[in-house]
């Protein structure tokens, strides 16, 4: 009787490490597959970043303002 259970515990075990897997590879397809220039693991850390060096976007340039207020 020991055996049978020891067994399911198994069977449930792979069961959940392969969904496990499989969400993860369906989540890294469809953060892969969005147009963005950086990642969200790289703007999330863009304030910590003290190089000095600003990257703007493309998006960010159009509505872009100078020190006035007027559109640049």
């Amino acid at each position: 009787m020991r055996l049978i259970q020891a067994m399911e515990v198994f069977a449930v075990t792979v069961f959940v490490s392969l969904l496990f897997g499989i969400l993860f590879a369906v989540l890294f397809v469809a953060e892969r597959a969005q147009r963005r220039v950086r990642s969200l693991e790289q703007e999330a850390l863009l304030p910590l970043d003290d190089t000095g060096i600003v990257q703007v976007t493309p998006g960010e340039v159009a509505g872009a303002m100078n020190a006035r207020g007027t559109r640049i």
